[in-house]
C-alpha cells in the first residue's frame, strides 16, 4: 500500500467521532487517485453503517476499481465486510464475479448469505440462476426470500 494510503487508513482509524470519520472520507472520495481504492477497502469494516454505505457507493462507481480486492474481502472475517463486498459486486454485475460469490453460498452468516443472492441476482446468466436456485433451498427462510426475489429479477424476460 502506498504511503499516502497508509496514513489516510491511519488518519480514518484513529478517528474516534463518527462525524468526523464521514467528513474525511467525503473529501477522500473526491480524490482521483488510485490509492484511495486501497483506503476504502480497507475501511470497510467501519462500524458504523452510513458510512460504510458511503465506502460501498463509491468504491461501485470507481472505474479504477480491482475487482481482485474486492474478492479478497469475501474472505474477511467480519460479515459486513463479506456483505459490503458482495453489494459492491452486485453494483458492478461482473459476470466473473459469480465464481467468487458460489465460494461464499455456505457462509455460516445469514446476511452474508441474502447478499450473495442479492448480487447474483443482479449479475444475471445461467451460473448466477443455478447458484440462486442452490440458495432457495437454504436452511434460513430469509435467504430463502432473498434467493427467490433474485431469481426473479434475474430471470425476468424483457421485451422491447
Amino acid at each position: 500500500m502506498e504511503a499516502p494510503a497508509r496514513e489516510a487508513v491511519e488518519k480514518i482509524k484513529s478517528t474516534s467521532e463518527t462525524r468526523a470519520r464521514l467528513k474525511l472520507l467525503q473529501n477522500l472520495i473526491k480524490t482521483p487517485d488510485p490509492w484511495v481504492c486501497d483506503v476504502l477497502l480497507d475501511c470497510l469494516d467501519e462500524a458504523n453503517e452510513t458510512i460504510r454505505d458511503l465506502i460501498i457507493k463509491s468504491l461501485s462507481e470507481r472505474e479504477d476499481l480491482d475487482l481482485g480486492r474486492v474478492y479478497l474481502r469475501l474472505t474477511a472475517l467480519h460479515w459486513y465486510v463479506k456483505s459490503g463486498s458482495l453489494r459492491i459486486l452486485g453494483f458492478r454485475r461482473d459476470p466473473l464475479s459469480v465464481k467468487r460469490i458460489e465460494a461464499i453460498l455456505t457462509d455460516p452468516n445469514t446476511d452474508v448469505r441474502m447478499q450473495a443472492a442479492w448480487a447474483l441476482g443482479e449479475i444475471g446468466g445461467e451460473e448466477s440462476l443455478a447458484l440462486l436456485a442452490r440458495l432457495a433451498k437454504d436452511g434460513n427462510n430469509f435467504v430463502r426470500t432473498s434467493a427467490e426475489r433474485a431469481l426473479q429479477k434475474a430471470s425476468d424476460l424483457k421485451f422491447t
